[in-house]
């Protein structure tokens, strides 16, 4: 499988943003997820980094030491390059309990009014897919989706 392209950007003096094309995609976050697992198990595992993953990007930050950039880009470059395909991720497969109660759903019926639906058609539209979750927000419970349906 080809890898997709990166671009390596300063961010600050203590870590960098490792970007992807700008674009949802399934096989770009797997790239990402890869390269995060691969960094923390191979490449970084022997200092303190944080690395943060993003729809299209990875930051990777280091609190206790400045980055030296140009050194850290080359690494990045050539790691991700001589990347290999057995280093998965895992994935799980969350079931969340939803309810479309009127109490709790109160745009329900404006928006089944609005696409010419049931409501019923509304929650089979919901329900009758299976959602990847590329990144968790800044609220509780927000979740950024991909594969919904339009």
């Amino acid at each position: 499988m080809n890898s997709p392209k990166i671009d390596i950007k300063p961010f600050g003096t203590h870590s960098l943003l490792i970007e992807w094309p700008n674009e949802v995609s399934e096989l770009i976050l797997e790239k990402i997820l890869q390269f995060q697992t691969f960094l923390n198990s191979e490449a970084l595992k022997e200092m303190d980094w944080e690395l943060v993953p993003a729809y299209n990007s990875l930051l990777i930050l280091n609190r206790k030491k400045e980055i030296d950039f140009e050194k850290m880009s080359v690494d990045i470059h050539n790691w991700y390059a001589n990347l290999k395909e057995s280093v998965k991720p895992d994935r799980f497969l969350w079931r969340l309990p939803v309810t479309y109660d009127l109490e709790f759903g109160l745009d329900l019926e404006d928006v089944a009014g609005q696409l010419n639906k049931t409501k019923r058609e509304i929650i089979d539209l919901h329900t009758g897919s299976t959602y990847t979750v590329y990144g968790i927000g800044f609220l509780p419970g927000f979740m950024y989706l991909g594969g919904i349906n339009s």
